[in-house]
């Protein structure tokens, strides 16, 4: 009986030496965060913790603001100039805080004393559906004075989205803020095995998405592609116009830009997107008077001549997943150069 008590009490020593071992190495290696439900709507959620720390997919730590949010430049102002608004890539979690597209565009506004503050709402899960449904409220929170800016990496939208965001019934995302799935996520190391389960369960799922697309796409007919098409343009007029509506109820523009993802074959590098999609989303932004970026030419010049690319890590797959500090580099002149044109400043500047 000592034997095993002895053994037993080994077996917990042990365990709990290794258990605490593994949650210091988390704590550094992938301490995404804790959810929280965000009171005010400007976002589904925010973030608990202050303090994050990520090696999975670059590398990278900081520290939120008091709203839960990635915002990390000096000097601050107390009113909002512009609203950026995004998914993960505008929260920027992958590079030096002072790599993000927030920091860079806030730091050449100060440079060239354009007198404009921009704060950064982007959030991870926030795709351009849940930035346009929680639009209404981040205006009303923040009071932006002179634009939103809206990020998006797919520029053809799905209609039934278009739909729920329209009429109001977009599920908000969960933010797991009581009961015991919150109490888990205080574990470090439990939250490294969940990520690594979601990133298996999506590969998975894009796997066989893919194939169905391959097995259904022979299918379609030309008239069906058709009354799409009309539906289609129909849903993203009214969904554009809504925005702009918003925006110019609150004396503010709207600029919406687009990061398409990249493919790279033998050593040359090309933005993937469907001219004919941008060209439509474009025709309706000129029609609402919204501001479209589209980076693909920024991306595609920044690699012929410079061999620059704005996707991808040293820990990870080149030109894939979220954008690495070129790209948000790219993102931030774009849009830099994009603001002072509007404010009339560009030519003064040069």
């Amino acid at each position: 009986m000592k034997k095993i008590i002895r053994w037993l009490g080994k077996l917990m020593v042990s365990g709990f030496l290794a258990i605490t071992v593994l949650n210091i190495f988390s704590l550094f290696y992938y301490n995404f965060g804790i959810r929280k439900t965000n009171t005010t709507g400007a976002t589904d959620y925010v973030w608990e913790n202050t303090f994050y720390s990520l090696a999975t997919e670059g590398f990278a730590l900081g520290f939120n603001d008091e709203n839960g949010l990635n915002n990390s430049f000096e000097p601050k102002k107390n009113d909002v100039d512009i609203l950026l608004m995004g998914s993960s890539h505008m929260e920027a979690r992958n590079v030096p805080q002072n790599k993000s597209t927030a920091y860079l565009l806030n730091q050449k506004l100060y440079q060239y004393e354009a007198n404009k503050y921009v704060y950064n709402i982007g959030v991870e899960g926030h795709d351009f559906y849940r930035q346009a449904s929680n639009l209404e409220n981040a205006i009303k929170i923040y009071e932006p004075k002179s634009y939103v800016i809206m990020q998006m990496s797919m520029i053809t939208l799905d209609e039934n989205k278009m739909r729920e965001v329209l009429d109001g019934t977009l599920e908000k995302s969960n933010a797991y803020d009581e009961g015991i799935i919150y109490y888990l996520q205080k574990v470090p190391f439990l939250r490294v095995i969940h990520h690594q389960l979601v990133g298996l369960r999506e590969k998975n799922s894009a796997e066989e998405t893919q194939l169905a697309k391959e097995i259904n796409s022979a299918d379609e007919t030309q008239a069906a592609e058709e009354m799409q098409s009309i539906e289609y343009e129909s849903l993203l007029e009214e969904l554009l116009s809504t925005l702009a509506t918003a925006c110019a109820d609150n004396d503010c523009g709207l600029i919406i830009f687009y990061i398409p993802s990249v493919s790279i074959n033998n050593n040359e590098m090309q933005a993937l997107y469907d001219k004919e999609a941008v060209q439509q989303f474009e025709n309706v932004c000129l029609k609402n008077n919204i501001v479209f970026v589209n980076m693909a030419e920024d991306f595609n010049d920044a690699y012929s001549e410079n061999r620059i690319i704005p996707y991808g890590f040293s820990n990870t797959s080149i030109g894939s997943g979220h954008l690495n500090r070129n790209g948000h580099a790219l993102v931030a002149d774009r849009l830099f150069e994009t603001i002072m044109k509007l404010e009339s400043e560009w030519s003064g500047i040069q």
